[in-house]
């Protein structure tokens, strides 16, 4: 997701080419893609997720997780449609997340990797590799507040590359054959949801 978007903001003329990798923002990356990854997919898809799914059950555990992961991400300090659709692009997010916990069996793992790369190639690409164009901003309703130094998942572009890998995934999900034995059958009781 991370190399589409750059890749749009490239030919959109949005972005210049910095070349300014250094071993200190590579280690940053680095730290980044594993610290924020592994503490938030642990506290949200591993602990909140478990707990919501015990008192409330398998079908609702994971929307209402969604929608607190991104509370949680809440900005006050951009505009109110930039903050509702970056609202909206972590919610998808989060779902994005729960099914590639569904479809690895429990393992928040591909979680882990996958929250992780997003937040550690951003911050490489914005802080290395390119930097946004001054006289030629990217529009934020199609790449998100880029400018405020906001998250590009509040972009229309974003939004939609997430829904389709929801669609996607959960298209898997239902053709899954249903678990014998494994994390996921203490969530669904051996059903698919």
């Amino acid at each position: 997701m991370i190399f589409i978007i750059s890749f749009a903001l490239i030919i959109g003329g949005w972005v210049g080419w910095k070349n300014d990798l250094n071993v200190a923002t590579f280690f940053n990356s680095i730290l980044l893609l594993i610290g924020v990854g592994f503490a938030e997919e642990l506290i949200f898809r591993g602990w909140l997720w478990g707990e919501f799914n015990r008192f409330i059950g398998f079908r609702w555990s994971g929307f209402i997780q969604a929608i607190l992961f991104s509370l949680a991400h809440i900005r006050f300090d951009i505009g109110f449609f930039s903050m509702l659709s970056l609202l909206i692009g972590l919610f998808l997010l989060g779902m994005v997340l729960n099914f590639r916990r569904i479809l690895d069996h429990g393992s928040i793992w591909g979680c882990v990797g996958l929250h992780g790369g997003l937040v550690g190639f951003w911050f490489l690409f914005t802080q290395s590799f390119y930097k946004l164009s001054e006289d030629a901003p990217a529009p934020s309703w199609l790449m998100g507040s880029l400018s405020e130094g906001g998250n590009p998942l509040a972009g229309f572009f974003s939004i939609l590359i997430l829904l389709s890998l929801l669609i996607y995934q959960f298209k898997a999900v239902a053709i899954a054959p249903k678990p014998l034995r494994g994390a996921r059958s203490e969530f669904s009781n051996g059903a698919i949801p």
